[in-house]
C-alpha cells in the first residue's frame, strides 16, 4: 500500500473515532456558536442558552441523550474525507517544498509546516463543503419539537429546492479564508513542535503518547483560537441558507463581520470559544491517533520519523490475526447494513451480528493452527468456547425472529439510513473489542511464550477463566428457555419476574459478561508473557461489554430496550415499576 493511501487511511479513521467520541461537545459549541441566527431562538419559541452547562442540560432533558449525537453520522461522513485528504494532501504538498533544516532554519522550516497544512485545508474543505453545510444545519436544531431537517438527504433537498445548488456552498469563502490559518497552525505547529520533541520515537509508550497529545493539544487550542471568528462567521451564513435571499440577515462575509461586531460587540465573534476549546481534545486525538498508525505501518511522516521496520500501535503489534477478525465483523456488518437499508428486514440483525463470530474466531484459529502446530491448549479452547457461545445465540435469536418476523423495539432506530449505520455500526465495534482477548491470544508473540512456560497461577486462572464462561453460557441459555417458556404459557398481560428473571433485571447481560470475562481471565497468561500492553488492551473487552449493556439497560440513548421498557410500564403499570425498583439491574440478588 501506498504511502499516500495509508496517509488517507490513517487520516480518516482517527477523525471518525475521535468526532465520535466528543460529539456531544460539538453539538453544544454549534447551538451556542449559532443561537443568535436560529428563528426559533430569535422568535423567543426557543429560550437561549446561558451557557455550556444550562446547554447540556437543557438538550439532554428536552432531546434525550442520544440528541448529542444528532448529526454525527453526517459530521463523520464529511469528516473522514475531510481529514484523509488533509493529511494526505499535507505530506504530498510539504514534499513539493524544498527540505528545510530545523536547527538552522527554524523559520524556513515552520512556514514549510504551516504553508502545506493551510494548503492541504482548503483544498479538502472544497470536496467535502456541503456535507459541512448539512452537518451544521442537523446539529443546530434545537428544542424538543418537531426537526426542521429528517436527516442528510432531507436537508440538503431543502436547502437546494429553497436557494438552488449554490446555496449549498453559502459561506464557502470565508470557510477557506478561516480554514487556511486553522489547518497551518494545527499541521504546521504540531509538526514543528513533533520535530523538536524527544519522546516523539520513543519506546517508552507512555512518554511518546503523553507527549504527542501535549503537542497536539497546545496546537489544536492555537489553531482554534486562531480562526474561532471566521468559523462563527461561516456558521451564521450557513444558518440562513435555507431561507430566500430577500430574508437573509447577511448579505456577504463582510456583511455578517461588520453587524456582529457592531450589534453584538467584538466578543460574539468567540461565542462558543470555551465549548471548543474542550472539543480541542477531539481535534488532538486525531493528530495523535494518526501518528500512532502511520507509525505502525512505517510511514514516517508528519513530524515522526518512524521505519518500515516498526509494528506497534501504542505498544500493541498489529497482527495479521487481529486484522482478519476485524475485517470479517466489518464485512458481515456491511453486509447487514446494506439488507437493513434496502429492506427493512430484522430477521438478519442477530443472525449476522451474533454469527459474525463464528467465522471471525474460526477463521484466525485456523490460521494459526495452520503456522504453528503447538498453539496452546487454552488459546484454542477459547476459541472453540466463543465458537459454541455464538452459534448458540445466533441460532436461538434466529428462530425467535423468524417467529415474531418484526421487531417493533427496533422499527425506529432501523428507519434511517442513520439509524441502521449506528445499529451496525455498534454491532461491529462490538464484536472487534469484544473479541480482543482471544484474538491476540493468537498473535506470533504470544503464541512464542508456550503456556506451558507459564507459572501455575496462570494455568489455574486459565482453568477457572473456562469454567466461568461455561457458566455464563449456561445461564444465558437458561434465561432464554425460561422466558421462552413464560412467553408460552402465559397470558399477555402478565411478565417474567421469576427464576432468573426474579434476581435480576437483563440474566442474559449477566451470563454474557461472564462468558467474556472468562475468555479474558482464559488468555490473561498468554498475553502477559508478550507484554503488559497487550493484556491491558484485552480488558477493553469486559469493560466495553458492561458499560455497553449498562447503558442499554438504563435506555442512554434510547434504543430497543429503552423502547421495551416504554412500552412494559405503559402495559404493566405499577407492578412493573415495582419489579424495576426491586430486582437488580444486570448483577443478580443473592439470598
Amino acid at each position: 500500500m501506498s504511502d499516500f493511501m495509508i496517509n488517507f487511511l490513517a487520516g480518516g479513521v482517527s477523525g471518525a473515532v475521535a468526532k465520535t467520541c466528543t460529539a456531544p461537545i460539538e453539538r453544544v459549541k454549534l447551538l451556542i456558536q449559532t443561537q443568535d441566527a436560529n428563528p426559533l431562538i430569535i422568535s423567543g419559541e426557543v429560550k437561549r442558552y446561558t451557557g455550556i452547562v444550562d446547554c447540556f442540560s437543557r438538550v439532554a432533558s428536552e432531546q434525550g441523550i442520544g440528541a448529542f449525537w444528532r448529526g454525527n453520522f453526517t459530521n463523520i461522513l464529511r469528516y473522514f474525507p475531510t481529514q484523509a485528504f488533509n493529511f494526505a494532501f499535507k505530506d504530498s504538498i510539504k514534499a513539493v517544498f524544498p527540505k528545510a533544516d530545523k536547527n538552522t532554519e527554524f523559520g524556513k522550516f515552520f512556514a514549510i509546516n504551516v504553508a502545506s497544512g493551510g494548503l492541504a485545508g482548503a483544498g479538502s474543505l472544497m470536496i467535502v463543503y456541503p456535507l459541512d453545510y448539512a452537518r451544521t444545519r442537523l446539529a443546530s436544531d434545537v428544542g424538543g419539537g418537531e426537526k426542521q431537517f429528517s436527516g442528510l438527504a432531507d436537508c440538503i433537498k431543502k436547502t437546494i429546492a429553497a436557494g438552488g445548488v449554490g446555496s449549498l456552498y453559502n459561506g464557502i469563502g470565508v470557510s477557506i479564508t478561516g480554514i487556511i490559518p486553522y489547518r497551518g497552525v494545527y499541521f504546521g505547529l504540531f509538526d514543528t513542535l513533533s520535530g523538536y520533541n524527544p519522546y516523539q520515537n520513543s519506546d517508552n509508550n507512555v512518554m511518546r503518547a503523553f507527549s504527542k497529545f501535549m503537542c497536539a493539544q497546545s496546537s489544536a487550542i492555537a489553531a482554534g483560537y486562531a480562526s474561532y471568528p471566521f468559523d462563527t462567521v461561516r456558521r451564521r451564513l450557513q444558518m440562513q441558507s435555507e431561507k430566500p435571499e430577500s430574508e437573509w440577515v447577511y448579505k456577504s462575509t463582510a456583511d455578517c463581520f461588520g453587524k456582529i461586531m457592531k450589534e453584538e460587540g467584538t466578543a460574539a465573534l468567540f461565542k462558543g470559544a470555551g465549548a471548543n476549546a474542550l472539543r480541542t481534545v477531539g481535534a488532538a486525538m486525531v493528530l495523535v491517533l494518526y501518528s500512532e498508525i502511520t507509525r505502525a505501518f512505517g510511514v514516517g511522516k508528519g513530524g515522526a520519523t518512524a521505519t518500515r521496520s516498526t509494528t506497534l500501535f501504542f505498544g500493541i503489534p498489529i497482527e495479521p490475526n487481529f486484522v482478519c477478525s476485524s475485517s470479517i465483523f466489518g464485512a458481515v456488518n456491511a453486509v447487514g447494513f446494506v439488507i437493513s437499508c434496502t429492506t427493512g428486514s430484522h430477521l438478519h440483525l442477530d443472525l449476522l451480528g451474533t454469527g459474525a463470530f463464528i467465522p471471525a474466531t474460526l477463521i484466525p484459529l485456523l490460521s494459526a493452527m495452520k503456522r504453528v502446530p503447538s498453539l496452546p491448549a487454552s488459546a484454542i479452547a477459547s476459541q472453540l468456547t466463543v465458537a459454541l457461545w455464538a452459534g448458540r445465540l445466533a441460532s436461538f435469536l434466529f428462530y425467535r425472529a423468524t417467529i415474531l418476523k418484526h421487531d417493533a423495539r427496533l422499527a425506529e432506530t432501523l428507519g434511517s439510513i442513520s439509524g441502521c449505520f449506528g445499529f451496525w455500526f455498534l454491532s461491529f465495534l462490538w464484536g472487534v473489542l469484544a473479541s480482543l482477548p482471544h484474538t491476540l491470544s493468537l498473535s506470533p508473540i504470544a503464541k512464542a511464550k508456550s503456556f506451558r512456560s507459564q507459572p501455575a497461577p496462570f494455568v489455574l486462572l486459565s482453568a477457572a477463566g473456562f469454567l466461568l464462561s461455561i457458566a455464563g453460557i449456561a445461564i444465558e441459555v437458561i434465561a432464554d428457555f425460561q422466558k421462552w417458556n413464560f412467553k408460552k404459557n402465559n397470558p399477555s398481560n402478565h411478565f417474567i419476574s421469576q427464576g432468573l428473571w426474579g434476581v435480576s433485571q437483563h440474566p442474559n447481560y449477566f451470563g454474557n459478561l461472564l462468558v467474556f470475562s472468562g475468555l479474558f481471565l482464559q488468555n490473561f497468561g498468554v498475553l502477559k508473557s508478550s507484554g503488559s500492553a497487550r493484556a491491558l488492551c484485552s480488558l477493553l473487552s469486559p469493560v466495553f461489554l458492561f458499560g455497553l449493556f449498562y447503558a442499554q439497560s438504563v435506555g442512554l440513548g434510547g434504543g430497543a430496550l429503552a423502547v421495551a421498557k416504554e412500552a412494559a410500564i405503559a402495559k404493566y403499570g405499577a407492578a412493573y415499576k415495582e419489579y424495576m425498583e426491586t430486582t437488580p439491574l444486570i448483577f443478580p440478588k443473592m439470598g
